[in-house]
């Protein structure tokens, strides 16, 4: 029909397992055809999806009126058919497995906590040695210790 769009919504289950969906979350009026959505894991855990788990829901909204351009029945012939279309495909073959430049990033960042570790233990060191100092000198100041 023309005059009701869709919304697709991820649940919640395997949103928080790390499931994200990769689809355009909304479906134009007069769509027809099979809805293709991918999924990425965006968690370092496996996660098991198994055929006929509900891992998104949808939502139909009447518009208040048909749209005046609808979508031609055949704006998508792989969707009619099933399958995804050839440039979604490449796409998402192409697509590098690990985040670029992540690994680079890490070992940066770990370089530079090896080098910083004894500069904060001497720091750490030295607050001691300061704070042992003004105590020594508090307790002077409140107690007047008298020189041995």
């Amino acid at each position: 029909p023309h005059d009701i769009a869709g919304h697709l919504g991820s649940k919640t289950g395997f949103t928080h397992r790390g499931l994200v969906l990769l689809c355009g979350q909304h479906i134009d009026p007069g769509f027809c055809g099979v809805l293709v959505l991918g999924a990425y894991n965006a968690s370092p855990k496996p996660v098991a999806v198994q055929y006929g788990d509900q891992i998104c829901s949808i939502e139909f909204h009447r518009l208040s009126e048909a749209v005046r351009t609808p979508l031609k029945k055949d704006a998508y012939p792989e969707h009619l058919r099933g399958q995804i279309p050839r440039g979604v495909k490449d796409y998402f073959r192409d697509l590098p497995t690990e985040p670029v430049g992540l690994k680079e990033q890490l070992d940066d960042a770990r370089s530079r906590l090896d080098k910083l570790e004894p500069k904060v233990n001497i720091s750490i060191w030295l607050i001691g040695l300061l704070l042992t100092a003004m105590i020594a000198q508090l307790a002077n100041l409140f107690f007047k210790i008298p020189a041995p």
